[in-house]
């Protein structure tokens, strides 16, 4: 839930997140238990811990975390549920709720973050010739079959945010080496997203070489709007390749941020070549349901409340394939 500061959040909502010690916040886990569960059934789970499933049923796991920072005047209690059907999907569906006093005003952003190997950094071992934070994605086809680590479908080339993004066109586009999609600034600060994503395809180098083709998709899924956030629900994706949601479920758009950057080594650097003495070979992927918009705060207003990712209970759902 939290990003480097820009210089536009560092003298408004910044200043809050520091206050709240956001930056600080952790994700602790608390309670867990998994079951088997028929996609083709109305109940929900056809045996728990350990009982045994059909061939079409799928795997959920139940997690309750609380994301909080080194005081006990608030957190944000979570229910993640993942699913990871026969097919090779997983959906990892999220609830949050704030809980507390003394909640940060704003969130930075609502999302999920993983971290993979180097091999889906590129699809060649020979290193870009290029200048840092330049950026050569190039536009391409829908369903065209290109040689690309990260393929997109949603405003590019450039960054983009809510409030930042009716330059960048919606289409699909796609970058040979991750690094392209960095985005570098004079002062170092949150950078590189992509708003307004309909879906994103990576592909492991090394996979193609074998022959093979090994590539992670991922889209998210919501209800349909005033909708309440469902506490659970299963998405069927048995026999899916696409990740096609089912007939109740809408896709939703989201936004993503791939980079060689960790946020810590992002938010304590001053400069941009501090920066990169911290770039790691893996690849940092961010998926989000949400954003707290860019605004103005560094030479006028803030961002206004209703641009503004307001701290209230969210739910979003993620399915990977």
């Amino acid at each position: 839930m939290y990003w480097p500061p820009t210089d536009n959040d560092a003298r408004q909502d910044g200043q809050d997140w520091q206050d709240r010690l956001l930056h600080l916040a952790k994700t602790q886990t608390y309670a867990c238990d998994w079951g088997f569960v028929d996609c083709g059934a109305k109940d929900d789970a056809t045996s728990h811990n350990g009982g045994a499933g059909n061939g079409k049923g799928a795997l959920k796991i139940r997690v309750q975390q609380r994301f909080s920072p080194p005081v006990l005047s608030w957190c944000i209690d979570l229910n993640v549920t993942y699913t990871f059907y026969a097919s090779g999907a997983i959906s990892i569906r999220t609830i949050g709720i704030p809980q507390g006093e003394n909640l940060p005003r704003t969130l930075p952003r609502v999302g999920f973050t993983m971290e993979l190997p180097s091999s889906w950094a590129s699809t060649t071992t020979t290193s870009p010739n290029r200048t840092p934070g330049s950026t050569k994605s190039i536009a391409v086809d829908v369903g065209g079959d290109i040689d690309a680590a990260l393929t997109w479908y949603g405003r590019g080339h450039g960054e983009s945010y809510n409030d930042k993004k009716l330059s960048q066109r919606v289409g699909t586009y796609a970058v040979q080496f991750i690094s392209e999609l960095w985005t570098e600034y004079e002062k170092a600060q949150e950078g590189s997203n992509r708003t307004d994503t309909r879906w994103l395809k990576l592909t492991n180098h090394d996979s193609r070489r074998a022959g093979q083709r090994q590539t992670l998709t991922v889209q998210f899924v919501g209800d349909e709007e005033g909708e309440e956030a469902p506490a659970d629900r299963d998405v069927d994706l048995e026999g899916s390749k696409n990740l096609a949601p089912s007939s109740e479920r809408k896709r939703s758009l989201f936004d993503f941020m791939a980079s060689h950057y960790r946020a810590e080594n992002i938010a304590s650097p001053r400069h941009p070549h501090e920066v990169r003495s911290k770039r790691t070979d893996n690849v940092v992927l961010r998926l989000d349901a949400a954003h707290h918009e860019l605004g103005s705060g560094a030479c006028g207003p803030k961002t206004r409340d209703e641009y503004a990712l307001v701290t209230k209970p969210f739910y979003f759902e993620l399915l990977l394939g």
